[in-house]
């Protein structure tokens, strides 16, 4: 992770125990502003916060669950037991404040149980931390793999971004700054549509297909599915919602003076990595919005004139219908 990054993320888990704190504090408060209920602390007894964060009073168990905190090292292991408390937003600041300062296979284990809690808030806290913290987190990613599986859909997405090691900065060529000035003068020499039959397509539920090199120009994908693009995938009997992958092959003129290979996607749903003869050139990845966004990818510098080339697209639809629903061509542009 980069310096830049670590601070968004440092940030993100602050503001997360900032509103906890809060809501933890409000329902201290309104215990506190009763008389009858006003249970005054000289000092910390820990035995006594013990038994009141097991209280059914739900006032009483985010009180002492304050307290343990602001008591520090000395109630980390009462605070501990809140792991187990029927009260997720109990379970949920410990685990913040315990993955803090744990060891780091103590990390690992609270983590590993946190995915698997009953509670979507509690589960979003786990995966948070995986993604967010800068603190070594035995087998992250393998927690993460498991995250990508959450009954919770909008979990599962962002682990599986997060799993997927593959990034590259898209500037697509017409909005270069270096090229700004030379806007006017930009032909598109050729359009090539990009076929819309002949697509190879398996799902990927196991998330493996970036790691067996599914995006491989030698790959055989001889048992994977005849597909079309310009339709959801749904169109073909495929209800499925995860990430599934498209292979297939278009052919190019001989040479030409270009500056640039556009590669224009009209629409995925919702997000798509792409290979060109196994070089990875980009991606459209901006969640669920992403959905009917057209994105530009420059494949000048993967490509391969006068034969063919392989393409290998990766796509994660989150919900509903998904798949390259729209068409796909180049432009060869030249100045």
């Amino acid at each position: 992770m980069n310096k830049k990054m670590n601070i968004k993320l440092q940030w993100k888990l602050f503001l997360m125990w900032a509103i906890l704190t809060a809501f933890t504090s409000h329902a201290i408060s309104r215990e506190e502003s009763n008389p009858e209920r006003r249970l005054p602390r000289t000092s910390f007894d820990i035995s006594q916060l013990e038994r009141e964060l097991k209280s059914e009073n739900q006032f009483k168990r985010r009180r002492a669950l304050r307290e343990l905190i602001f008591i520090g090292a000395d109630g980390e292991t009462v605070l501990a037991t809140a792991l187990d408390s029927e009260d997720s937003v109990l379970r949920r600041v410990a685990i913040l404040k315990l993955a803090e300062k744990a060891p780091p296979e103590h990390r690992y284990a609270i983590l590993k149980k946190a995915i698997s809690d009953k509670s979507d808030s509690v589960r979003r806290t786990a995966v948070d931390i995986l993604i967010y913290s800068s603190a070594e987190i035995p087998r992250r990613n393998e927690l993460l793999q498991i995250a990508s599986r959450d009954k919770n859909k909008s979990i599962a997405a962002i682990a599986i971004r997060k799993t997927f090691p593959f990034y590259k900065e898209v500037i697509p060529f017409r909005e270069r700054v270096d090229i700004m000035d030379h806007a006017e003068s930009i032909k598109i020499e050729k359009k090539i549509e990009m076929p819309r039959k002949g697509w190879k397509f398996t799902t990927d539920p196991n998330l493996v297909g970036h790691t067996k090199k599914w995006f491989a120009p030698e790959f055989n994908d001889t048992n994977w599915k005849e597909i079309e693009i310009g339709k959801h995938w749904d169109n073909f009997g495929v209800k499925y919602v995860g990430i599934a992958w498209y292979r297939n092959t278009f052919a190019l003129p001989a040479q030409i003076n270009a500056a640039a290979v556009e590669l224009i996607f009209e629409a995925v749903d919702e997000a798509a990595w792409v290979w060109v003869n196994g070089q990875y050139v980009g991606q459209h990845d901006i969640g669920s919005r992403g959905w009917d966004r057209q994105f530009v990818l420059d494949i000048i510098d993967a490509i391969k004139w006068g034969t063919e080339n392989q393409i290998t697209i990766r796509v994660f639809n989150e919900i509903g219908a998904g798949g390259i629903w729209k068409p796909v061509r180049i432009e060869i542009l030249t100045i």
